[in-house]
């Protein structure tokens, strides 16, 4: 019997190196299901195959195979042949090959086996390496904090409006602690570049994340990512996220020794217990929050850098009212229905609203894990959004294709012990890093937000995604936007916070003259962004 009591046993460190981790009954159920067919098998299967400890590891990778069909049948049956080429080895060297320590030494591989054909049904780029990094996880010790630098909570919330977020209880919550910059800028008008600054420092001409007409593009490997500097400053560091674009693929994934991300740790399913309760809406943010929590709860009280980056308020939106017109929509399916009707319109307002509600408490979820081991007043905490999304505001939908303020304006709030106050400047996504490292007793390399903002600060923002080149910089109030086609434009967001009437800048401007400087090479490397998971995002047809 101790095959059958060991194969389950050898299948839950896949299980909870994942995101979404099982639930006890569903462990409690796979155990008992092994020992039931354990006793069968020893009451009344025949000689041969049936009866050998070998059948336990093909049961796991027959029945991964069997429940992630059709994805999984290719690695499944070539898994199933390894392990009968291994047991016709082990018939040949180890006979007799009834001893059940032979079985105990097959086990592994064939839980090896199921964990990979379950990275292949997955989202999962590059299951081998994925498995790969999960097998040193087990071996490798976890790093201890060493810093006495306070512990550091970023969360991002995809594709959150600036206006969307000043109702948010969460975000109200921290800025009481510190400030509130509720118009703050992105650098880029999509994710990737706008993350990459956030983690850099740096603006895309610099960090060299984003597109290109070769592909999408990682950052550029010379230049350090702020979990790299936090780690060298003695902190042990997390980030748990789901969106492709921060991956491991695009170089986000350095410095951290912990990185969960849905995409690559795929939930697991056991073979008769099921997948746990988040993995069918495999991004949700309950999952990721479940998992920074019990890092949160565990963590030393100083020394420690979380990230949580939640996807939720991107399409498609699932947590829309099930009655919703719209309901699990994605990107494409707006861009291919022509002309929205005026209902879809408005249900597609009431899901992304439905949505910003559920990352609220998501949010909160965080903030109470601290509060209860009290360390919310004595942490650093910084929220924000790596870009907004357009509702139609100008007669366009989404993101990625424009300089608007609904989709370059993202909230940014801070709660810090030593705040000194928000100054009059707007602040930008390249202020993240810097101010992080300040706050971990590093040199900023930047504008430290806990000490303010001067006025005459002039952020920029770079690129589309979709439509050509475009930039944008604001002052104050006064925003310049170099469209990809067309004339610039500008606005003040005083007295027009929509941006509605546009006029035309002077030659002589001082923001168009900074975008006429600003840098638009992307100097970073390919990244092989996983195309499985933009299609699921609806950005791939």
């Amino acid at each position: 019997m101790l095959p059958w009591l060991f194969a389950p046993l050898v299948q839950l460190p896949f299980a909870y190196a994942a995101v979404v981790q099982p639930e006890l009954w569903r462990v409690v159920v796979e155990f008992a299901a092994f020992w039931v067919l354990g006793a069968l098998q020893l009451r009344f299967a025949p000689e041969g195959f049936a009866r050998s400890p070998l059948a336990p590891a093909a049961l796991l990778l027959l029945g991964a195979a069997w429940l992630h069909v059709p994805a999984g049948l290719v690695m499944g049956f070539a898994a199933v042949l390894g392990l009968l080429l291994l047991g016709v080895v082990a018939l040949r060297v180890l006979e007799p090959v009834s001893r059940w320590w032979v079985g105990l030494l097959v086990l592994p591989f064939g839980a090896m086996g199921q964990r990979l054909v379950v990275l292949s049904a997955s989202y999962v780029g590059n299951p081998v390496a994925e498995i790969s990094k999960e097998l040193r996880g087990f071996v490798t010790p976890r790093t201890q904090a060493t810093s006495q630098g306070p512990l550091i909570l970023l969360v991002t919330v995809d594709t959150l409006r600036w206006d969307k977020a000043q109702d948010m209880e969460s975000v109200q919550r921290i800025a009481a602690g510190g400030g509130y910059w509720p118009r703050a800028m992105a650098t880029s008008s999509w994710t990737l570049p706008s993350l990459a600054s956030l983690m850099t420092g740096l603006p895309p001409s610099e960090h060299g994340a984003g597109a290109s007409g070769l592909g999408y593009q990682s950052v550029n490997a010379e230049v350090p990512l702020l979990a790299e500097e936090l780690r060298e400053q003695g902190y042990a560091t997390a980030a748990f996220g789901a969106n492709p674009f921060a991956s491991s693929s695009t170089g986000l994934e350095r410095g951290f020794d912990d990185f969960f991300h849905v995409n690559e740790r795929a939930a697991h399913r056991l073979t008769f217990g099921g997948r746990p309760v988040h993995a069918n809406n495999y991004w949700a943010g309950e999952g990721l929050v479940d998992r920074a929590v019990q890092t949160l709860q565990d963590a030393p009280e100083r020394g420690t850098f979380v990230w949580v980056h939640l996807l939720d308020v991107h399409l498609p939106h699932r947590h829309a009212p099930a009655q919703s017109s719209v309901s699990g929509w994605r990107r494409s399916d707006y861009m291919n229905a022509g002309i929205v009707s005026p209902q879809h319109r408005a249900d597609t307002i009431e899901g992304y609203q439905a949505e910003v509600d559920y990352v609220d408490q998501q949010v909160l979820r965080l903030l109470d894990a601290l509060a209860e081991r009290g360390l919310e007043q004595e942490a650093v905490i910084l929220f924000t959004a790596d870009h907004g999304e357009e509702l139609w505001d100008h007669g366009d939908f989404e993101h990625g294709h424009a300089h608007a303020g609904e989709v370059i304006d993202v909230p940014l709030a801070l709660r810090h012990p030593n705040f000194v106050g928000t100054g009059p400047g707007v602040a930008s996504l390249v202020d993240v890093a810097p101010t992080l490292r300040a706050a971990a007793g590093l040199a900023p390399k930047g504008l430290d937000l806990a000490q303010g903002i001067p006025a005459e600060r002039i952020a920029v923002a770079v690129g589309n995604k979709y439509v050509a080149h475009a930039a944008s910089a604001r002052q104050g109030s006064r925003r310049v936007v170099q469209p990809s086609e067309g004339a610039a434009w500008w606005v003040d967001l005083a007295v027009d916070p929509q941006g509605l009437e546009r006029m035309v800048p002077s030659a002589s401007d001082p923001l168009l003259e900074v975008l006429g400087q600003v840098d638009l090479k992307q100097g970073g490397s390919a990244a092989e962004v996983d195309l499985e998971a933009l299609r699921a995002l609806g950005y791939v047809e």
